[in-house]
C-alpha cells in the first residue's frame, strides 16, 4: 500500500510545484492561486502532506530576496487552512504523536542506562549521558504548556504508544524504587507520575489561567466609540457582563481587560481625527461604565449600593500595573502619568480614595 500512497503524494507535490510556476510566470493574484489550487487540492485537504508551504518557500527565495508574489501564495494559503483539530486527519496529529515519540525513546533510553548502571564504573561516556540527559529533557518538556498539550493529544490519538509509556514509567519507579542512590540522584520521580497522569490533573482554583480577551472588547469598545457615542450604557455593561460570566473572570480582572483594551485603542488613534473621541470615552465615559458595573455587581450579590468605594476597581490596578510596556508607550506618547490619569477620573465618582490615587500613581 505505501508504494501507490509514496507515487501519488509525489504526483501530487510535482503538480503542485507545476502549478506554482505558471502562476509566478503569469502573475495571478491571491486569489486567482486560491481558485486554481483547488483544481489540485480539493476543499477540505491540506496541503500540509503535500508539503505546500516547502515549495511556496523555496520558489519565493529563489532570488536575492523574497519574492513577494509567491510570498502572497502562501499567505493565502495558511490564511485558508482554518483551524487545525488534530483530529480526522493523519498529517494534523503528527506533531503530537512525534512529542509522544520522543518522550517515548528517552523512556526507552533511560531504562536501558538504569539496567546497565554497573558499567558506569568503566567510565562508559555514552551510558553517563544516556543516565543524565533523558531526566533534564523530560523535565523542560512537561514545563512547556504545549508540549503538555501535544502529549495529551497524543495520548488519545496514539493509544498504544501512551500505554507503553506508562508500562515503562512505571518500570522506571520500580527500578528507582530499589536504587536510593540513583532515586536521590536523577530528578525523573515528578516527570514520571506527570507522564501517568496526563489529562487528569485538577486545576488550581486560585491559579488564574485565563486568556486575555482585549482582542474580543476592543471590538466592543468601537461599537460603543464609533456606533453609540451617545448612548446609554446599560446594553454594554451588560456586554461585559457577559464577558465575565463566560470566561469565569473576577471583577477586578474584568475592569483591568477594559481599561487594558482601551488604552491598546487610545494608543492605536493618538495623532489621528478619531483622538478626541477615543480620549473622552476613555476618560469621561469609562469610570462611569465601572461604577454601572459596581453598581450592578453589588445589587446581584446583595451588598450595599450606596457605597460607592469599589476595592475590585483597587486590585484591577494591581493587574493593570502589570501591564509595564503598555503604560511606558502611554506615558510617553501623552506626556503623563496614564495610571494617575485614570485613577483620578475613578476618584471623582468614588470609585477609589485620594490616599490610592497618590499610592498606585507613584508605583509609576
Amino acid at each position: 500500500m505505501r508504494g501507490p500512497l509514496l507515487l501519488s503524494m509525489t504526483s501530487k507535490t510535482s503538480s503542485l510545484k507545476a502549478l506554482l510556476l505558471r502562476a509566478w510566470r503569469e502573475r495571478w493574484s491571491d486569489l486567482q492561486w486560491g481558485i486554481h489550487i483547488k483544481t489540485i487540492l480539493p476543499r477540505g485537504v491540506s496541503g500540509d502532506v503535500y508539503n505546500l508551504a516547502d515549495c511556496i518557500l523555496q520558489q519565493a527565495l529563489v532570488g536575492p530576496g523574497p519574492n513577494q508574489l509567491v510570498v502572497s501564495y502562501l499567505k493565502h494559503s495558511l490564511s485558508s487552512q482554518g483551524g487545525i483539530t488534530c483530529r480526522g486527519k493523519p498529517e494534523e496529529g503528527q506533531l503530537a504523536a512525534s512529542v509522544l515519540s520522543i518522550v517515548q525513546w528517552l523512556l526507552s533510553c533511560l531504562l536501558h542506562a538504569i539496567k546497565n548502571v554497573s558499567e558506569l564504573r568503566t567510565d562508559n561516556m555514552e551510558l553517563t549521558a544516556m543516565l543524565d540527559k533523558p531526566p533534564i529533557i523530560l523535565n523542560e518538556m512537561l514545563k512547556c504548556d504545549f508540549m503538555v498539550a501535544m502529549l495529551c493529544l497524543a495520548k488519545n490519538e496514539c493509544v498504544d504508544v501512551y500505554l507503553d509509556v506508562v508500562k515503562k514509567c512505571q518500570e522506571l519507579e520500580t527500578l528507582l524504587a530499589q536504587n536510593l542512590t540513583l532515586q536521590t540522584t536523577l530528578s525523573v520521580g515528578d516527570s514520571l507520575r506527570k507522564l501517568c497522569q496526563l489529562g487528569s490533573e485538577k486545576a488550581d482554583p486560585a491559579l488564574d489561567v485565563s486568556e486575555p480577551v482585549t482582542y474580543c472588547l476592543q471590538a466592543l469598545l468601537v461599537i460603543e466609540v464609533l456606533q453609540n457615542p451617545s448612548a446609554d450604557t446599560q446594553m454594554f455593561v451588560n456586554e461585559m457582563l457577559m464577558v465575565k460570566r463566560l470566561k469565569g473572570y473576577s471583577m477586578a480582572r474584568l475592569h483591568c481587560e477594559i481599561m487594558r483594551a482601551c488604552l491598546i485603542s487610545l494608543n492605536d488613534v493618538l495623532g489621528t481625527s478619531e483622538e478626541s473621541g477615543w480620549g473622552a470615552f476613555v476618560f469621561l465615559k469609562i469610570p462611569y461604565i465601572l461604577r454601572q458595573l459596581h453598581h450592578t455587581t453589588a445589587g446581584e450579590a446583595g451588598e450595599d449600593k450606596s457605597v460607592e468605594f469599589s476595592q475590585d476597581i483597587v486590585d484591577s490596578f494591581e493587574l493593570l500595573l502589570q501591564y509595564t510596556p503598555l503604560l511606558d508607550i502611554m506615558d510617553a506618547r501623552c506626556s503623563c502619568n496614564i495610571v494617575e490619569c485614570l485613577l483620578r477620573e475613578l476618584a471623582k465618582v468614588g470609585l477609589v480614595t485620594e490616599p490610592l490615587v497618590t499610592l498606585y500613581s507613584s508605583k509609576r
